[in-house]
């Protein structure tokens, strides 16, 4: 992620430093779906497993992947310009994890099965576990289009007050305008003078 700031011109600010840790959390959740996807097909016991566990998460992380940093890339149309590169480095590293990623686990999770193919594996199919998600699938599948029409409905309830979010990284625009901490500002910027950012 920080290599790519420097590969496509940009500058390392304040809000691109917790880029890293953004894309190693979305990688860890992409990671998690490939794991199960290699228990399913077998876990240790079966030495393609993580073949197949790819071609299984191949479209589901691969989509995943798309939608998030189509979000990220909505920052692009803020009028801040670190927020704008941050959208921008952050859905191009979601896309670069996400193939770095596909391409890697096959050769790790191969390289333990080679270590440790007498490791027994968890899954276990007809567990009580998964009894229990294959019960809360089918309800989902047999309620889709209630479940499809309530969701849209929350998002249209919701949206009706995002044309009142504004964007800002001044502490003061955070706050009640008579709020204690302004009357203080203004008291200060007053009678002391103008106020910066300080680090102790």
């Amino acid at each position: 992620s920080i290599a790519l700031i420097t590969l496509f011109g940009g500058q390392l600010n304040a809000v691109l430093i917790v880029l890293p840790t953004l894309i190693f959390m979305l990688s860890v959740s992409a990671g998690v779906h490939l794991v199960n996807y290699y228990r399913d097909a077998g876990g240790d016991n079966q030495p393609l497993a993580a073949v197949l566990a790819v071609r299984a998460g191949l479209l589901p992380c691969t989509l995943a992947s798309c939608t998030t940093a189509v979000g990220l890339l909505s920052l692009l149309v803020s009028q801040l310009k670190p927020v704008r590169d941050f959208g921008f480095y952050a859905a191009i590293s979601v896309l670069a994890s996400t193939a770095i990623l596909l391409l890697v686990f096959p050769t790790l999770v191969g390289f333990r099965w080679r270590r440790s193919s007498a490791v027994p594996t968890a899954y276990q199919p007809h567990s009580e576990r998964n009894q229990l998600d294959a019960k809360f699938t089918h309800f989902i599948a047999k309620h889709a289009n209630l479940l499809a029409t309530s969701c849209t409905l929350l998002v249209i309830v919701v949206a009706v007050g995002i044309g009142e979010l504004k964007s800002t990284v001044k502490i003061e625009n955070m706050f009640e305008r008579d709020s204690e901490i302004i009357n203080n500002y203004t008291w200060l910027e007053q009678n002391i003078g103008p106020l910066i950012s300080v680090e102790t």
